[in-house]
């Protein structure tokens, strides 16, 4: 019959394991997501319509006096009145 104690043994040990795989699997990859390339998410220098990268919730202004900005999703310099299919009202 089984007892309190082998059950709350069990329980700690199965959550220990559990925690410990979570721990292994984001180790063993880049902590830091990539970001996705311009021509997979068909980016334009041009709007579409009223959508633009600067009203884009993933839009990250640009710093110092440059023009161009960046995105929180995809890779690269993004010009401001640029749009790709990621965009996503701000």
């Amino acid at each position: 019959m089984p007892t309190r104690r082998g059950f709350i043994r069990q329980a700690f040990a199965v959550t220990a394991a559990v925690g410990a795989g979570g721990y292994t699997l984001t180790r063993g990859h880049n902590a830091k997501a990539q970001k996705a390339p311009k021509q997979a998410v068909q980016y334009q220098p041009d709007p579409k319509g009223d959508q633009q990268c600067t009203n884009c919730q993933f839009w990250i202004p640009p710093e110092g006096g440059q023009d161009m900005g960046g995105c929180q999703i995809v890779a690269g310099e993004i010009d401001p009145t640029g749009w790709c299919n990621l965009w996503a009202k701000a």
